[in-house]
Protein backbone atom coordinates (compact mmCIF):
# COMPACT_ATOMS: atom_id res chain seq x y z
CA UNK A 1 0.00 0.00 0.00
CA UNK A 2 1.46 3.15 -0.85
CA UNK A 3 0.78 7.23 -0.58
CA UNK A 4 0.67 10.28 -2.52
CA UNK A 5 1.21 14.13 -0.62
CA UNK A 6 1.84 17.17 -2.31
CA UNK A 7 4.86 18.83 -1.60
CA UNK A 8 5.12 22.29 -3.13
CA UNK A 9 4.70 21.74 -6.64
CA UNK A 10 5.82 18.40 -6.70
CA UNK A 11 4.28 14.70 -5.48
CA UNK A 12 6.11 12.89 -2.96
CA UNK A 13 5.39 8.83 -3.57
CA UNK A 14 6.21 6.52 -0.80
CA UNK A 15 5.43 2.31 -1.15
CA UNK A 16 5.84 -0.26 0.97
CA UNK A 17 9.23 -2.69 0.22
CA UNK A 18 9.25 -6.64 1.24
CA UNK A 19 10.27 -7.30 4.90
CA UNK A 20 14.01 -6.84 5.76
CA UNK A 21 15.43 -10.10 5.26
CA UNK A 22 16.62 -10.64 8.49
CA UNK A 23 14.68 -9.05 10.86
CA UNK A 24 11.37 -9.03 9.38
CA UNK A 25 10.67 -5.27 9.89
CA UNK A 26 8.49 -3.13 7.66
CA UNK A 27 10.91 -1.05 4.57
CA UNK A 28 9.68 1.51 2.74
CA UNK A 29 10.77 3.81 -0.09
CA UNK A 30 9.81 7.28 -1.56
CA UNK A 31 10.70 9.58 -4.62
CA UNK A 32 9.53 12.66 -5.88
CA UNK A 33 7.30 13.01 -8.67
CA UNK A 34 6.97 16.23 -10.93
CA UNK A 35 3.33 16.80 -12.69
CA UNK A 36 0.11 15.83 -12.10
CA UNK A 37 -1.25 13.67 -8.87
CA UNK A 38 -2.11 11.50 -12.44
CA UNK A 39 1.26 11.00 -12.78
CA UNK A 40 2.17 10.35 -9.54
CA UNK A 41 -0.26 7.57 -9.01
CA UNK A 42 1.12 6.03 -12.38
CA UNK A 43 4.58 6.49 -10.85
CA UNK A 44 3.56 4.54 -7.58
CA UNK A 45 1.27 1.91 -9.28
CA UNK A 46 4.41 1.15 -11.29
CA UNK A 47 6.50 0.65 -8.30
CA UNK A 48 3.85 -1.26 -6.41
CA UNK A 49 3.50 -3.33 -10.01
CA UNK A 50 7.25 -3.88 -9.68
CA UNK A 51 7.28 -4.96 -6.08
CA UNK A 52 4.01 -7.99 -7.02
CA UNK A 53 5.71 -8.96 -9.83
CA UNK A 54 9.27 -9.80 -8.48
CA UNK A 55 10.66 -7.17 -10.98
CA UNK A 56 11.89 -5.13 -8.39
CA UNK A 57 15.21 -5.50 -7.10
CA UNK A 58 16.81 -3.85 -4.40
CA UNK A 59 19.63 -1.78 -5.39
CA UNK A 60 21.01 -1.15 -1.76
CA UNK A 61 24.35 -2.80 -0.88
CA UNK A 62 24.97 -3.24 -4.89
CA UNK A 63 28.74 -2.43 -6.33
CA UNK A 64 29.05 -0.30 -9.29
CA UNK A 65 29.68 -3.33 -11.06
CA UNK A 66 26.52 -4.82 -10.11
CA UNK A 67 24.24 -1.83 -11.16
CA UNK A 68 25.93 -1.14 -13.91
CA UNK A 69 25.60 -5.55 -15.22
CA UNK A 70 21.86 -4.48 -14.59
CA UNK A 71 21.22 -1.01 -15.99
CA UNK A 72 23.29 -1.58 -19.26
CA UNK A 73 20.68 -4.50 -20.93
CA UNK A 74 17.88 -2.38 -19.67
CA UNK A 75 19.56 1.20 -21.09
CA UNK A 76 19.63 -0.99 -24.42
CA UNK A 77 16.51 -1.34 -25.90
CA UNK A 78 15.64 2.29 -25.16
CA UNK A 79 18.50 4.14 -26.54
CA UNK A 80 20.00 3.95 -30.47
CA UNK A 81 23.02 1.84 -30.86
CA UNK A 82 25.58 4.62 -30.98
CA UNK A 83 24.17 6.36 -27.88
CA UNK A 84 24.46 2.44 -25.90
CA UNK A 85 28.02 1.60 -27.43
CA UNK A 86 29.38 5.52 -26.11
CA UNK A 87 27.37 4.54 -23.02
CA UNK A 88 28.93 1.10 -22.34
CA UNK A 89 32.62 2.24 -23.57
CA UNK A 90 32.10 5.26 -20.34
CA UNK A 91 30.78 2.73 -18.13
CA UNK A 92 33.47 0.22 -18.44
CA UNK A 93 35.88 3.27 -17.80
CA UNK A 94 34.39 4.18 -14.78
CA UNK A 95 34.24 0.56 -13.62
CA UNK A 96 37.84 -0.41 -14.10
CA UNK A 97 38.10 2.59 -10.56
CA UNK A 98 34.64 2.56 -9.15
CA UNK A 99 33.81 -1.48 -9.94
CA UNK A 100 33.46 -2.57 -6.40
CA UNK A 101 32.75 0.58 -4.30
CA UNK A 102 29.11 0.01 -3.34
CA UNK A 103 26.50 2.41 -4.94
CA UNK A 104 25.62 4.22 -1.27
CA UNK A 105 29.06 5.10 -1.01
CA UNK A 106 29.57 6.88 -4.13
CA UNK A 107 29.74 10.00 -3.11
CA UNK A 108 30.88 13.88 -4.75
CA UNK A 109 34.64 13.48 -3.35
CA UNK A 110 35.20 10.15 -4.35
CA UNK A 111 34.08 11.09 -8.07
CA UNK A 112 36.22 14.22 -7.68
CA UNK A 113 39.14 11.78 -6.48
CA UNK A 114 38.32 9.06 -9.13
CA UNK A 115 38.24 11.83 -12.26
CA UNK A 116 41.41 13.67 -10.74
CA UNK A 117 42.91 10.15 -11.35
CA UNK A 118 41.39 9.37 -14.76
CA UNK A 119 43.40 12.48 -15.65
CA UNK A 120 46.29 12.05 -14.46
CA UNK A 121 46.57 8.46 -16.05
CA UNK A 122 45.73 10.25 -19.47
CA UNK A 123 48.20 12.31 -19.19
CA UNK A 124 51.29 9.95 -18.80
Amino acid sequence: MGSIHKRGNRWRIRWDLPPDPVTGRRRQSSATVAGSRRDAEKALALREAEILTGAWTDSRGLTLSQFADRWLPDVQRTVKPTTWRFYRSKVANLTSYLGDVRLSSIDAPRLNATYQRMLERRRV
